[in-house]
Parts: C-alpha cells; structure tokens; sequence
C-alpha cells in the first residue's frame, strides 16, 4: 500500500511540471519551425521560380542567338 501511495504522490506532483514543461518545448518547436520556414521562403521562391519560367528563356534563347548573328 505504501509503494501505490508514493506513486500516486509522483504522478499528482511531478506530472503537472512535465506538462507545463511539454508545453513549452512544442511551443518552442514550432516557433523555431516556422522562423526556419520564413529563412527558406526566400531561396526556395526563386528557386521554384527559376524552374517555372526555364520554359520561357529556353524558348526565347533562340531568339537572340538569331538576332546577334544578324548583327554581325
């Protein structure tokens, strides 16, 4: 009896901590998971960019190649 009471006393004592101490920990996590986001949002735009308009400079390349041959 005495080792279920002492139990008890941990989990009424040391549980609302952990909490407390879970709660911080995800809020922490998430704040540093979306300031990470915001440093890549700029890298990962051009990025995604640059691959979609790829087409349009490929297309447009020839273009000016015919252009500076007419140049010369």
């Amino acid at each position: 009896m005495n080792k279920c009471s002492t139990d008890q006393s941990t989990v009424d004592t040391d549980n609302p901590y952990r909490l407390v101490g879970l709660a911080y920990y995800i809020t922490t996590a998430r704040e540093l998971a979306r300031m990470v986001g915001i440093r890549k949002a700029p890298i990962l735009h051009h990025f995604s960019e640059s691959i979609a308009g790829g087409h349009i400079y490929n297309t447009t390349k020839p273009e000016w190649a015919i252009g500076n041959q007419e140049l010369k």
